[in-house]
């Protein structure tokens, strides 16, 4: 098992200390009141930024530190055992952040250890680490033994597997049910399967990547599979229409469940019939299918979409045919260069639809047909709503620190928003937010913002 992040070394962490800074709003709109209270402090120089978890609240900072000639994880503050190596999956701290996991090897052996507690040896174990449940209750990781793959489902082994989708695993939102892909390749018997809670289901030539997905109200499951020639979406056991392609991990469910969306595509060279709309006469052709209806064919269908609005009524993407075009309802709303990258996002608490876009070296986005001030970056995963829908923050960058975007007014600025691959950033409450900064090269904070409209 390999990780970039395992080279990493000794720190000293420091708790409590406050400061508070006043942040004015750039246009007179906003006053915002920042706290800062210190998680962490390391040592610059053997510091790699990649290895740096946080909790959910934002409270407890986690880092692989080397001593000698072993590495240990520092978690809030306490040092754990000793290894050869160290891994950190997706998932570090659980959903409630009262426990954390990662993978360690010793002695030959890797293993899963569960808050300095090892589990059991094996020869090899999944890249993606332990996958949580929502409720913080149950975990499942893929490991090997003797050339045979098992899922390790709340410490129990499942079946043996020529492999196991270590990207698979798929709890409901409830915590109450698990899928995965399971694989046997064997000269008699070749075939990938999803297992829900250790059952087996239809067996297939290959399951496509992004599978399986429960729906929201966890009624429903979804997947991508071969059948023949072809690649299809099983809903509910129910095979749908077949195409060329169906693109990995493009399928999404509507909040309410009701609705099913993904993206199909067909080669060139096996297009039959001419869509009137589609702009490019030849190449291939991609369109998003919603309910199993096609929608318009475009050249490709940008990364990130289709989307779906908060009451599930709206769909909206990003197809491209010599312009990027935001298409809602299939309509099309608005036309990019081709330069460009746009990623649509609706707005949880109000419907409305916002778009992050990136026009040459320049990021800004786009509200009600407002566009933002433009940056040298903008983190599309990074925006957040208010519960109400009436703010909107994002992280931004220009030269080289970052900062919080807050219904247009700029924030402290820092080294880095944190977590450095996607910022996060919480409102928890109406008038105020939190996420977490590194500056100083050595100091990472919780942030807290209190925000409110400047008095004259």
């Amino acid at each position: 098992m390999t990780d970039k992040r395992w080279f990493i070394p000794w720190f000293a962490v420091i708790w409590a200390c406050c400061a508070v800074h006043p942040v004015h709003a750039d246009e007179g709109k906003l006053e915002r009141v920042a706290t800062e209270k210190l998680v962490a402090k390391a040592d610059p120089a053997r510091w790699v930024m990649s290895s740096l978890q946080m909790s959910p609240n934002g409270e407890k900072a986690a880092f692989i530190v080397r001593s000698g000639a072993d590495k240990r994880v520092l978690v809030d503050g306490k040092e754990e055992s000793p290894y050869e190596n160290i891994g950190f999956g997706k998932d570090f701290f659980s959903p409630d952040g009262t426990w954390h996991v990662y993978a360690a090897l010793s002695g030959g052996k890797r293993f899963m250890v569960i808050d300095g507690t090892e589990q059991k040896g094996y020869d090899s174990l999944g890249k993606r680490g332990t996958a949580i449940s929502p409720d913080s209750r149950r975990s499942a990781y893929a490991a090997s033994m003797g050339g045979s793959w098992y899922a390790v489902v709340d410490g129990k082994e499942g079946a043996k597997y020529d492999s196991v989708g270590d990207a698979s695993f798929a709890f409901t939102p409830d915590s109450r049910h698990l899928a995965y892909v399971a694989c046997v390749d064997r000269m008699f018997a070749k075939y990938c399967c999803i297992v829900v809670d250790g059952v087996e289901g239809k067996h297939y030539p290959a399951i496509g990547e992004g599978s399986p997905l429960y729906s929201p109200d966890g009624k429903h499951l979804a997947f991508i599979a071969r059948v023949g020639k072809k690649w299809c979406v099983v809903l509910d056991g129910k095979e749908g229409k077949g195409y060329d392609e169906i693109k990995a991990r493009s399928l999404v469910f509507s909040p309410d469940s009701r609705h099913l969306a993904y993206i199909a595509g067909i080669p060139a060279k096996n297009v039959e019939q001419v869509d009137e709309k589609f702009r490019d006469k030849t190449g291939d052709r991609s369109f998003v299918v919603l309910d199993e209806k096609e929608g318009r064919q475009y050249s490709g269908i940008v990364s990130g979409s289709p989307v779906f609005s908060p009451d599930g009524n709206h769909l909206a993407y990003v197809g491209r045919s010599g312009r990027y075009f935001l298409v809602e309802d299939e309509v099309e709303k608005a036309a990019y260069e081709i330069s460009s990258t746009v990623k649509p996002v609706y707005n949880p608490g109000n419907g409305r639809l916002l778009l992050v876009v990136r026009e040459k070296n320049n990021y800004f986005v786009v509200q009600d047909g407002k566009e933002s001030r433009r940056y040298n970056s903008i983190s599309a995963e990074s925006l957040s709503f208010s519960r109400d829908g009436k703010h909107v923050a994002f992280v931004a960058g220009s030269g080289d620190r970052q900062f919080v975007v807050l219904d247009g007014t700029e924030g402290r600025r820092y080294e880095r928003i944190l977590p450095v691959e996607a910022p996060r950033i919480s409102f928890d409450g109406p008038d105020s937010l939190w996420y977490n900064a590194l500056k100083n090269r050595t100091q990472i904070y919780r942030v807290t913002e209190k925000f409110g409209e400047l008095k004259e």
